[in-house]
């Protein structure tokens, strides 16, 4: 397989510059791996929040076995919250005739600020937020998280920003520090 992309690879000058500058990702794929596979020694039932995007999340979600991001939805928010609303059928038509783009049939209703929920907008919030602010806090507690993962390659967001001196370091790396949360909430 790797030879046939080669092959491919010598027509295609923009895929020879990808193989060829490959070999910089997998470095630094084993300190992001190796924070995930720190993630899961500790053995919790929670979530948690990164800087901005890791470069690697992947890398410590799949590692960490860990919700984390945007998908902690699914495992943490109480369903009583999750109460999707059907948008109907005229409203739809309104927005066709009017050239609104129509992006579903379902509206969830957003449980912490009102309007409408889209996804990311909580965590997005939360990384803007002070950490003493409500806001911060009922995001963190309806999402369970824990542990606030920072990519030392990113610009520090303003929750990090925030909490430095009321955090708990728990797991340091060239690249990334993990934080609790647990100890600057109580």
């Amino acid at each position: 397989m790797i030879l046939f992309f080669l092959f491919v690879g010598s027509f295609f000058p923009q895929i020879k510059g990808v193989l060829r500058d490959a070999y910089t990702v997998f470095p630094y794929t084993e300190k992001y791996w190796n924070t995930g596979l720190y993630l899961r020694s500790i053995n919790c039932n929670c979530s948690t929040i990164t800087t901005q995007e890791l470069e690697a999340a992947v890398s410590i979600f799949a590692s960490s076995t860990l919700p984390g991001g945007y998908y902690n939805i699914y495992y943490y928010v109480d369903k009583s919250y999750l109460q999707p609303k059907f948008i109907g059928f005229e409203k739809i038509k309104e927005d066709l005739k009017n050239g609104v783009k129509v992006a579903g049939l379902w509206e969830l209703p957003d449980w912490i600020f009102g309007g409408t929920y889209y996804e990311g907008r909580h965590a997005r919030l939360l990384l803007e937020s002070e950490f003493q602010s409500e806001t911060a806090k009922r995001i963190i507690t309806d999402y369970k998280v824990d542990y606030y993962i920072h990519d030392k390659n990113q610009r520090p967001s303003n929750l990090y920003n925030s909490l430095f001196k009321k955090m708990d370091k728990v797991y340091d790396n060239p690249l990334t520090n993990v934080h609790s949360l647990q100890k600057g909430l109580s």
